[in-house]
């Protein structure tokens, strides 16, 4: 996780990220959107990869919606590996 914290710091306050703490929905939220918006993650790739719809992860990114905590240190995880 420390990596991915390292790549999406810079962009935490492009995006009003406010709680960098990486178990918070804030945090979720921001790394998905940074994902998508700064490293160009297909949100069909992780839509996919996920089982969700598209309109989910565009949920995520918006923090309209998070999953589970178990299951949102997982899709860190995967971001972490391609960002």
């Amino acid at each position: 996780m420390n990596d991915l914290n390292t790549k999406i710091d810079k962009y935490f306050e492009k995006y009003n990220v406010h709680n960098p703490n990486p178990t918070s929905p804030e945090y979720f939220s921001g790394a998905v959107k940074i994902a998508l918006n700064e490293y160009n993650l297909p949100i069909l790739e992780m839509a996919t990869t996920f089982q969700v719809a598209d309109s989910t992860v565009e949920r995520w990114a918006s923090g309209v919606a998070v999953p589970q905590p178990r299951l949102r240190k997982i899709i860190l995880d995967w971001i972490a590996e391609r960002v």
